[in-house]
Formats: structure tokens, sequence, C-alpha cells
């Protein structure tokens, strides 16, 4: 059997400018902030991340997962979200408004420890974000 390399990329996410009406809604666009839009599962080391940042009060988070998806997920919710500086965004099915948050992130935060090339840390590398990855090889 033959291999095929099936490729993709982060294209399709896109810059997007903030509007005022946008900080009525989202209201880290105002300030440099990092994001995170990930599966809420303990390989993406969710925990490591919200226990940093939970005493890092300088910079905020925006951490946009599927906390209802599992206890694990559940448990990490209800001890951070009484943080001021951490967003903890569920699932974001609109382009536009996760293009919005994503593009105007100061730093892309990438937790994974198993699995492939995340498409979520290349969407964030093809707009141009810094990264802060796990120490995976």
């Amino acid at each position: 059997m033959d291999a095929a390399c099936i490729a993709y990329g982060g294209g399709h996410a896109a810059t997007s400018n903030v509007l005022p009406s946008d900080l009525e809604l989202y209201s880290f666009l105002a300030h440099h902030y990092a994001v995170k839009v990930r599966r809420i599962e303990p390989e993406n080391n969710v925990h490591v991340i919200l226990e940093a940042f939970s005493r890092l009060k300088l910079l905020s988070l925006v951490l946009i997962g599927n906390w209802a998806g599992s206890d694990y997920g559940r448990q990490l919710r209800v001890t951070h979200e009484g943080f001021d500086n951490l967003y903890l965004l569920d699932p974001i099915h609109s382009a536009g408004s996760l293009n919005k948050i994503r593009s105007n992130a100061w730093i892309y935060v990438h937790g994974h420890s198993a699995g492939g090339t995340n498409p979520s840390l290349v969407e964030a590398m093809s707009l141009g974000l810094a990264v802060c990855a796990f120490d995976v090889p």
C-alpha cells in the first residue's frame, strides 16, 4: 500500500480588525492576550496552562474549548473561572468570531503533548502569531 500525504494549511484563518462593538462581547480584545483553541483533554496540558496563567496576572488567556465534554474539562472550568485574566470560552463555530479572537492575540499557546500536527497551531502560525509550545520534539 502506498502512503499519501494530505496537505492542509492555515490559509483560511484571516486577520480581522477590532471594532468598538466587538469589545462589548469580548472585552479582552482591548489588551494584549494569549489565545488557545483546543479540545479540553489531559494530553493537551490544559491544567498546566491554566495553572501558569492563573499566577501570571499581567497577561490574559483566552482558551476556547469543549469544557462540558468531560469531567476533566468541567472541573478545570469550575476551578479557574473566577480568575480575572482567564476567559474560558465554549467552542466558537463562527469563522468571523474565531478569526477576530485569534488574529488579534499577542501569542498562541500550544500545549499538546501527543498526536500529530494540530490544525489550530498551523492556523496560528499562518496568522503570524508568536507561539509558546509544550516541549515536544
